[in-house]
């Protein structure tokens, strides 16, 4: 039985329209130290009646919750008591700010400040103090965003505590609205315990806001003048081999401002990224360029306001980072460029939300300074669906001549080529139903269009993409089916597209059986196909991946067997970087096993193995991680790649050129952190991959002496191996402050 009848549960009867509490006002404001005994607490509103998600939805959570919602008018205080009857079971082990709490004993809440069913704000801690927030946007996450805000905790031995402050100037919101959508949870990790305030089906989230409570009385808030200048300094010194050495000291700026509460005007100057983590290394197995996510503050505020169509990857009209990175290497855009100055504008008024961004960016690789604008603006319909629109105009690798990128040739900077500006237009429609039928389901359908011209490439219409999805995303049967086509001409030139002139078809199912006994929580049977032909309809590639069965315990232990199907074209055009395969229709096939355990442990292990064909040959390979916790001051992690690929020899190597196709592929990532405490952290990052015979040294120490105030130490190092020694290629030493100034 999946879930508990209604009738038996907590949340008898009740939506989450009767899920209600008042924002208490106090002239008191709490002293956040973890301890919820200062008297402004007794001023907030209380909730008390939170339902259990899992285990078993709708029953009463095992530990007692109480939860106290008070606000001075400046800034929003939530304080958390959770008792538990066994306190020397809580589990901590996570300090980093950013990283998930899922596997810690956690609270936390969203926040709808505009009271529009579809974004929001989260905001979590566990027992460590431990600092995760997240941008909500039509039920997509951005769990990069940061802002200002606080938190401390406290363990006693009836449980432990947690004081959040929310500063209203850290949040937009809409002062026109009386209330707010608002939810709570509670996590238990030692028996996968969720319980939550609204709406207790498995398959939502705290974070899904169109099944969110009400926060009453939030009128007359105070977000102060609205104004926040960012001012940095960084220095740096650079060695590169054939270049020489570099010494730079550079000013940087920031600055926003709201011109109404509900829009933002956000500006950069002389923009630096240095202190942003480092990509990691992929092994590629295809002849398409790889995507790797956005990491910089100022693309990430209010980033999924941009966000298109909701394409995962390929197809995007628009995607930031190809703003500020150049052609050179297989990553999107290559190297950086620098943004010499940028200007965006980002809010909501009434049922409309937008956002337009402008970049400047310095001349760099034989290529000019350059403007790339972005435009954005979607409505709200039908309750809890978006109808919108997006317009882009510029083209990051300027007057470059290369052709774009086609579905059956690689191309190893994603989006080259064009006139020197570049216009892609585009309209969306999202529905999104939590409660599809009135049964407490999901339901989600989006539909999209774009069309792409470049200023000397005018095209005669096949420069358009299009695509359809619809998602039944619940907790017994999640399914997904959609269609895309990106024509031959399709390039939008500030977006990301690896592979066009395709028909893609693609859809997914899964069932979830929950065990009334025994060791397993969940047993899930999944099967994922995708189909792509080109605009003949001839096929290029099939892709189809079964997990039979996929057993889960209740603290995350588990192992699943899968089988792997795939065929592909090779055209006598096609390079594939880590083979050489002759032009030909291949098909192959793989089967694999994989087990993984908890990560409540100190120490934490997952590995899949497979084996099978692989175009005319085969190949074995092992993908494993290896955790290691000791305490919440230290944190180690080993991943390491491994594929033994066995192809025929090729004909006409020269002499002493290496036979790729009799390989092993390896690939190695070491992560070691010293967290002293949730605030000054020493990060560590190496990575070496046999393919390149390149190692990466990333070395980063923060230091938060508040939020927007930050001291960073940085060394990045590039070393080229062979069988004789190690050569120092690149590297990179800097020191980087910022300091945030709130009006």
């Amino acid at each position: 039985m999946l879930l508990m009848p209604v009738a038996a549960t907590a949340a008898t009867g009740k939506s989450p329209a009767d899920f209600r509490v008042t924002l208490g006002r106090t002239d008191r404001p709490p002293v956040i130290d973890g301890v919820m005994d200062d008297p402004g607490w007794q001023d907030g509103g209380l909730v008390t009646d939170l339902t259990q998600v899992l285990p078993v939805p709708g029953d009463k959570p095992t530990q007692r919750t109480e939860i106290r919602i008070v606000t001075d008018g400046n800034t929003l205080f939530v304080g958390f008591r959770c008792w538990d009857t066994n306190p020397e079971a809580i589990v901590r082990n996570r300090k980093q700010r950013d990283t998930f709490p899922h596997w810690d004993d956690r609270v936390g809440f969203s926040l709808d400040t505009f009271d529009t069913k579809r974004n929001g704000y989260f905001f979590q801690t566990n027992p460590n103090a431990m600092r995760h927030d997240v941008l909500l946007e039509s039920e997509n996450f951005e769990i990069s965003w940061d802002t200002i805000w606080y938190v401390e905790t406290s363990i006693d031995d009836e449980g432990w505590t947690a004081e959040f402050a929310i500063p209203f100037a850290s949040i937009g919101f809409d002062p026109a609205v009386d209330s707010w959508g608002m939810n709570f949870e509670r996590g238990i990790r030692r028996n996968d315990e969720t319980a939550r305030w609204s709406d207790w089906q498995p398959q939502n989230f705290v974070s899904s806001m169109g099944v969110a409570g009400t926060l009453e009385g939030v009128e007359g808030l105070d977000q102060g003048l609205g104004f926040e200048l960012t001012p940095g300094m960084t220095i740096r010194r650079r060695d590169e081999r054939g270049v020489g050495d570099r010494f730079e000291f550079d000013p940087t700026f920031d600055g926003y401002y709201k011109v109404l509460p509900s829009v933002t005007v956000s500006v950069t100057a002389n923009t630096d990224f240095g202190q942003v983590e480092v990509d990691d290394i992929q092994i590629q197995d295809d002849r398409f360029a790889l995507f790797f996510p956005e990491k910089r503050d100022f693309f990430l505020e209010d980033g999924l306001i941009f966000d298109f169509g909701d394409i995962s990857q390929n197809g995007r009209p628009f995607f930031s980072r190809r703003i500020g990175f150049n052609p050179g290497n297989r990553t999107v855009g290559g190297g950086p460029a620098r943004i010499l100055g940028g200007g965006k504008l980002t809010g909501r008024l009434g049922p409309l939300k937008f956002g337009v961004l402008n970049t400047y960016i310095d001349d760099a690789n034989d290529i000019d300074a350059r403007n790339l604008l972005v435009g954005r603006a979607a409505w709200n319909i039908f309750g809890e669906s978006t109808l919108g629109m997006i317009f882009t105009r510029g083209n990051p690798d300027g007057s470059a001549a290369n052709n774009p990128t086609r579905g059956r040739a690689y191309d190893e900077t994603t989006m080259t080529g064009g006139g020197r500006n570049s216009t892609t237009v585009g309209t969306d429609f999202l529905y999104r139903n939590t409660n599809f039928r009135g049964t407490g389901r999901t339901f989600r359908a989006s539909l999209w269009w774009a069309k792409s011209i470049d200023d000397d490439h005018l095209s005669a219409g096949r420069n358009n993409g299009y695509g359809v999805k619809l998602e039944y995303p619940n907790d017994r049967i999640n399914w997904l089916v959609g269609f895309e086509e990106l024509q031959e001409d399709y390039a939008p030139r500030l977006g990301f597209v690896n592979r066009n002139d395709i028909r893609h078809s693609f859809n997914s199912f899964r069932y979830r059986t929950r065990p009334k006994s025994g060791p397993f929580r969940t047993i899930d049977n999944e099967i994922f196909g995708q189909i792509f032909v080109d605009s003949g309809n001839q096929l290029e590639t099939i892709r189809v991946r079964a997990i039979p069965a996929k057993f889960t315990t209740a603290i995350d232990d588990g192992f699943d067997f899968r089988y792997l199907l795939r065929h592909e074209l090779v055209r006598p055009t096609d390079f594939i970087p880590t083979i050489d395969v002759p032009a030909d229709d291949y098909t192959f096939h793989e089967a694999a096993v994989r087990f993984f355990t908890s990560r409540n442990r100190p120490i934490r292990l997952e590995t899949e193995i497979g084996w099978g064909t692989f175009f005319d040959g085969t190949r074995t390979r092992v993908d494993a991680s290896l955790e290691f916790r000791p305490s919440h001051y230290l944190f180690m992690e080993v991943e390491y790649e491994f594929a033994d690929i066995n192809l025929p020899k090729r004909r006409g190597l020269a002499p002493g050129e290496p036979d790729r196709n009799d390989r092993e592929l390896q690939l190695v990532r070491l992560k070691f952190d010293l967290l002293f405490t949730p605030n000054i952290v020493w990060s560590n990052f190496i990575q070496y991959d046999n393919r390149s015979d390149n190692a990466g040294i990333n070395s980063r120490f923060r230091y938060i002496l508040r939020d927007g105030r930050e001291f960073f130490i940085v060394l990045n190092q590039n070393v080229e191996t062979d069988e004789n020694r190690a050569n120092l290629t690149r590297s990179e030493f800097l020191v980087k402050g910022i300091w945030t100034l709130t009006f």
